[in-house]
């Protein structure tokens, strides 16, 4: 009498040879890059969503500069601001920012 085989049928035993194994274990370690590259994508989304809240908390307190650029106009009750020249001048900075630390 044999022993089982994945598919519960009596022959052969399974291949344990050292091959096997290290190919298992490669694929183990492919699968721990994989959570590691998961990793540094969520530390990453983290760290934006904390600088984009700071922004936003400079911004709602009014420390951000009013440009020459930026318009604003108030009808009745509401009051509306366009901070044109603002976001031209964090545009520039931004994408000079990104080509410094992105370049490879």
């Amino acid at each position: 009498m044999g022993l089982l085989t994945a598919t519960g049928m009596t022959g052969a035993r399974f291949p344990r040879s050292p091959s096997t194994c290290v190919h298992r274990r490669a694929d183990y370690e492919s699968d721990m890059d994989d959570l590691s590259a998961l990793g540094k994508l969520v530390l990453w989304s983290g760290l934006g969503l904390a600088v984009l809240g700071i922004v936003l908390i400079v911004v709602g307190k009014g420390l951000l500069p009013h440009l020459p650029g930026d318009l604003s106009f108030k009808v009745g009750n509401v009051r509306v601001f366009l901070p044109l020249a603002t976001s031209i001048l964090l545009s520039i900075v931004l994408t000079v920012l990104l080509n410094v630390f992105l370049r490879r």
